[in-house]
């Protein structure tokens, strides 16, 4: 009875991770278009006129041939207006999938029933990670799910009692589908291929050749397709730095490897640390695998999680290459945690394996008492270092979601105010004017876009009374040219601060017209990636602006909070007079 409470309890505490990680995305996560998905936004365009081909949806976008997500961004938009919000909750559900593969897997290949529980909610723990924040709140980063969906889907499939022509096809199918999703999908053939090889050995050697003239024929033709009229984005780091500087990549790829338990840039050694540690680990594991090949049952037992930690390490390794030249941080960017962390979750499982075979050949006879507590200590320090991470993400998270609201706030003012509002997630500011009025035409834009600079027009006038949205305090001008104003807003609606304070102007027909848009400063992160400047008094803006940007004077400014999640305007208390 008390077992069964045990496992129960696990059970619970393997399911907090995604509850927690469903509400994190919930509240942080913003509908907001950004980089790569402004060029599929040009999908919509084309698929509103019944322009829209196959050639279209196989485009190259950055480094990927993402079709097949292409597909998915396409029909999901239609159906939800291209609420953003729905892909990461596609991205959630294809974590899930995965969880689900690495359940069954395991059993299939772990023998100790009351050890996988355990390995379980740790895997959980990684799998819904917040360190992968990035990939969360991205809407277009469900890319980043399907290749490693696609292996662990291919290796239950070739451990299932399926025939093996039919393993072949569905591993072709999977792999091709792995290949134009995302740029390391083609990984998918290289760690698929041993375990199809293995479930070959009964059948006879003209099938086996069969086997390996499919495969690569099947290689020869995703490479042609996905080769075909390829360039290289010339905004990429150069990868000639690999080899110019082996050393620094090696430490570039172990940092990648350690990012899942850290991804503190200002603890770049802990991530090279850990990942050191952890690409040892993983080789001492394929060295016991080679060792023991011809054995089938550690063979069969140990290989689908030494090709879920080879996916790992040859995606790190193509960051590395790719990624070397744009600096070190880049290799604890919490996008790449996506495809490094399988390499835990992979060693998790198969040292347990690799130790009770060692125990039943003799080898640990005499250290078993130690094997016990070295294992306890290891997890315990896993989950620690975990833990510290995810709390420093979900500040992370945050903050992104603050940085997307003031970048949606500018993209609202696209039209209207010229102004070089904050432009994070704009890869060009004209090239997205256009595509955002062309998404604004088919009403993917909530609110829309507002065309307008009068403020009348976006004033919200239901406002309860005695409502404080902040204030106008500060107008200094510096050298007759300069203007430096500065105030607090703060909505309470939201109980925050806006995503953005507009500055309007009063002209001689006593209109009153938004000229620009103030900075709110960001609030220090917890690890310090964010701005260096903190934020030490919440809700507090300014601007500083040549004089000329006042449109006439002398003239009456007035500042007002803004909320991008309405689209409305808040007057705040207090006037500035600018004389000429």
């Amino acid at each position: 009875m008390l077992q069964l409470n045990w496992r129960k309890l696990l059970l619970f505490v393997g399911l907090l991770p995604p509850i927690l990680l469903a509400f994190l995305i919930s509240k942080y996560g913003v509908d907001f278009i950004d980089w790569d998905q402004w060029w599929v936004a040009g999908l919509f365009e084309k698929s509103a006129r019944g322009a829209l081909t196959l050639a279209d949806l196989n485009g190259q976008q950055a480094e990927y041939r993402s079709f097949f997500p292409n597909v998915l961004f396409v029909n999901l938009g239609w159906l939800t207006h291209w609420n953003i919000k729905y892909e990461m909750a596609v991205s959630f559900l294809l974590g899930c999938l995965i969880f689900l593969n690495v359940y069954f897997l395991a059993k299939k290949t772990l023998n100790n029933p009351a050890l996988m529980p355990i390995l379980l909610v740790v895997s959980s723990l990684l799998i819904f990670s917040t360190a992968q924040f990035e990939t969360w709140l991205l809407g277009e980063q469900i890319i980043y799910f399907v290749p490693v969906l696609c292996i662990t889907t291919g290796l239950l499939i070739i451990y299932s009692q399926l025939p093996v022509g039919i393993k072949l096809f569905f591993c072709i199918l999977l792999s091709t589908v792995s290949t134009f999703s995302s740029a390391n999908g083609f990984v998918s053939w290289i760690v698929l291929f041993p375990g199809l090889w293995t479930c070959t050995k009964s059948t006879s050697r003209g099938f086996r050749y069969t086997l390996i003239a499919s495969w690569c024929v099947s290689i020869a033709i995703n490479a042609a397709f996905y080769l075909h009229d390829y360039h290289r984005p010339p905004y990429t780091p150069s990868t000639t730095a690999s080899f110019n500087a082996p050393v620094r990549a090696v430490v570039f790829f172990v940092a990648c490897v350690g990012a899942p338990l850290s991804t503190n840039t200002r603890f770049l050694f802990v991530a090279i640390i850990l990942g050191s540690v952890i690409t040892v680990l993983f080789v001492i594991c394929c060295l016991y695998q080679i060792k023991f090949a011809r054995q089938s049952t550690i063979s069969y037992r140990l290989m689908p999680w030494l090709m879920l930690g080879t996916y790992s390490v040859l995606t790190s390794m193509m960051i590395t290459f790719g990624r070397l030249g744009g600096g070190f941080l880049q290799s604890v960017n919490s996008r790449y945690v996506t495809f490094s962390l399988y390499l835990i979750v992979s060693l998790l499982f198969a040292i347990p394996i690799i130790v009770e075979d060692s125990k039943s050949r003799g080898w640990l006879i005499q250290r078993m008492r130690l094997i016990k507590p070295v294992g306890i200590l290891a997890l315990s320090t896993l989950i620690l270092l975990h833990l510290v991470n995810s709390a420093a993400s979900i500040r992370q998270m945050g903050y992104m979601r603050t940085r997307r609201l003031q970048a949606r706030s500018c993209l609202l003012f696209i039209n209207s105010v010229s102004d070089k509002c904050i432009t994070q997630g704009f890869p060009d500011r004209n090239t997205v004017a256009a595509a955002a009025n062309a998404m604004n035409a088919l009403g993917f834009l909530r609110p829309p876009l507002i065309n307008s600079n009068l403020i009348e027009e976006i004033q919200n006038k239901n406002v309860q009374s005695g409502s404080r949205f902040g204030a106008f305090e500060q107008l200094q001008r510096n050298n007759d040219s300069t203007l430096y104003v500065a105030g607090w807003a703060w909505l309470p609606n939201r109980n925050e601060p806006p995503d953005a304070v507009l500055l309007v102007y009063q002209n001689s027909a006593g209109e009153k017209r938004i000229f620009a848009l103030a900075d709110l400063p960001l609030k220090q992160t917890l690890w310090g990636d964010g701005p260096t400047k903190a934020d030490a008094v919440a809700g507090r803006w300014e601007k500083s602006f040549p004089v000329e940007r006042v449109p006439e004077l002398p003239t009456t400014l007035s500042a007002w909070a803004f909320d991008a999640t309405t689209g409305k305007a808040y007057l705040l208390e207090n006037t500035q007079r600018v004389e000429r």
